[in-house]
């Protein structure tokens, strides 16, 4: 919709809305048998037996690393203070769905204050402006957004559920991994692969482009969509140094996750050219010919590895897996043509995953581009 952005007026938020925190409620106090749902700064935290709003509010994450996120709160709600209601003054001056799109397009780091603790103070956001069409095309506005993030809701739900239908295929060929009732033959990972990790590349040795250098960070993007915009590189020399002393990874080699979100699982690809952070990521290279690589990877999202992964940690407070413990993980291993048909079915579900993505993508650069027509 093209609208004339020169009527609209821009407008402190604290003029056209009441800001504030509610009372906090202790975390003992939920119950998780109470009627109303209770927000804290990152959404539903449970629930409890009493509501202190009756119609949904717009929520501001107001402290905390996640400062600035957006919530709707259901009816009927108890909102805990460290969300900041963002509730309009005159219902007539302000359209309700088109107040949390305009919140959401606020920049918060020129508002977030504290370097320990992150923080959105009140006086703050009281400062921010939006701009305010008139009601009818904040309506128009809202109706067409909305339109845009159902498509991006419904894009996610079939990934979901594709991922849930490899997970029903794999439980229907091999069973629960944990109690292994088709009595698989079991075997460690050390057993099965040589674990090691890459070599450590010095800050002095980090160049500005080049071969892209990967961090822990890096990897969940690069799981997703194949790269990551890293700003962190390695010169074509050392890579060639590194690929000469075989401290490369070959096609088909694992690579996982050691700190931070554990096990999570990437396959090199025979045209992949990139580096990776020593220590913090866990590479599986040479594996024996009874595994294929696709199938141990999906074992990674088992239940197996899973228990495996969380019993590694012991009570640690610092998510970490050593070489050492990895090496120890116990995985089933059936006969090799159950696993290329096993694979074969989930390399289908990756290619219907990988146009849903791409639909995903675009969707979401269309709601990026709306949004920064409508609220720059």
């Amino acid at each position: 919709m093209r609208v004339d952005k020169s009527k609209w007026q821009k407008i402190f938020l604290g003029e056209v809305c009441n800001l504030y925190q509610p009372k906090t409620i202790a975390t003992s106090c939920l119950d998780s048998n109470g009627k109303y749902l209770v927000y804290g700064a990152n959404g539903v935290i449970g629930k409890y037996n009493e509501y202190n709003h009756k119609f949904p509010e717009v929520l501001i994450t107001c402290r905390g690393a996640t400062c600035g996120r957006i919530n709707i709160s259901k009816p009927f709600s108890w909102i805990n203070g460290n969300a900041m209601v963002v509730h309009p003054k005159e219902e007539n001056l302000l359209d309700f769905a088109f107040l949390g799109k305009a919140v959401s397009a606020i920049d918060y780091s020129k508002v977030i204050t504290g370097a320990a603790q992150p923080q959105i103070t009140r006086a703050n956001l009281q400062k921010v402006q939006i701009v305010i069409p008139t009601l009818v095309e904040q309506q128009t506005i809202a109706s067409e957004l909305d339109a845009v993030q159902e498509m991006i809701d419904g894009y996610k739900t079939q990934i979901t559920d594709l991922d849930a239908l490899a997970q029903s295929i794999f439980l229907d060929m091999f069973g629960d991994p944990v109690t292994n009732p088709k009595g698989w033959e079991i075997m460690k990972i050390g057993e099965i692969s040589e674990v090691t990790s890459s070599k450590r590349i010095y800050q002095s040795e980090q160049t500005k482009s080049g071969i892209p250098f990967y961090k822990i960070s890096d990897f969940p993007n690069l799981i997703e969509y194949g790269y990551s915009d890293t700003g962190i590189f390695i010169s074509q020399a050392k890579y060639e140094e590194l690929k000469s002393q075989k401290l490369v990874p070959n096609e088909s080699d694992l690579l996982i996750t050691s700190r931070g979100t554990l096990g999570l699982c990437y396959i090199v690809k025979d045209e992949d050219c990139f580096y990776f952070q020593d220590g913090m990521i866990t590479w599986l290279k040479n594996l024996k010919s009874t595994v294929l690589s696709a199938f141990l990877g999906f074992m990674f999202q088992s239940s197996l590895f899973k228990n495996q992964i969380e019993k590694a940690q012991n009570g640690s407070t610092i998510a970490y897996l050593s070489i050492a413990m990895i090496r120890k993980f116990d995985m089933i291993v059936p006969p090799i043509k159950l696993q290329q048909h096993f694979v074969s079915q989930v390399e289908a579900i990756e290619k219907q995953k990988e146009l849903i993505r791409d639909q995903l993508a675009e969707t979401e650069t269309l709601m990026a581009e709306r949004m920064q027509y409508y609220f720059s």
